[in-house]
């Protein structure tokens, strides 16, 4: 029986001498923190571009939407069974609210859509001076067509984008760009 001071300590069978100075693992965490310091800044830099209202993926984001809620309206109709008259000033002044004015049974039910950071203009409906918009559920048209130019809001001035609205006379919203 082998006495105590006799036994062999065991080394790791995988690397028997070999370990990390405490110079080589301080270096791989230096390295390590200046990476991840380099990425929060870009991080940040980042987050600020999507939290400005006027940027270009912002205002996109808000057009798509009014566009979920125009074709929510039609479906709405075609559902209920009800026309309605959607209103879109064609006044030289964006304006940044969209109304649905639907004749219910009980009195005339109006819907809103409000933009925060942008607004619409009409652009060649067709019929000069026209505001209303007729939708029929039954045909499931919008007489006249419309186009609506989208513009995002810059302090208290509105600047032309890129993007537009069109509704067709068959119904179909979409959101386009220019280039």
């Amino acid at each position: 029986m082998a006495s105590r001071g006799d036994s062999e300590v065991k080394r790791c069978p995988i690397s028997p001498q070999k370990a990390f100075t405490l110079v080589e693992l301080l270096a791989v965490c230096a390295l390590l923190a200046s990476l991840g310091g380099g990425l929060l800044f870009a991080g940040a830099s980042l987050s600020s571009h999507f939290n400005d209202p006027s940027s270009d993926y912002n205002v996109k984001r808000e057009a798509a939407a009014a566009v979920v809620w125009i074709r929510r309206c039609m479906y709405d109709a075609r559902v209920l069974r009800e026309d309605f008259k959607f209103k879109a000033s064609s006044y030289t002044k964006p304006f940044s609210r969209l109304e649905a004015q639907r004749s219910a049974p009980n009195g005339t039910e109006f819907e809103y859509w409000d933009g925060r950071n942008i607004a619409f203009q009409v652009e060649r409906t067709g019929v000069e001076g026209a505001n209303y918009f007729q939708y029929n559920h039954v045909y499931q048209t919008l007489s006249p067509g419309l186009k609506l130019r989208v513009y995002k809001k810059n302090g208290d001035k509105y600047e032309f984008s890129n993007l537009y609205v069109t509704i067709s006379v068959y119904g179909m919203a979409r959101l386009r760009s220019d280039g």
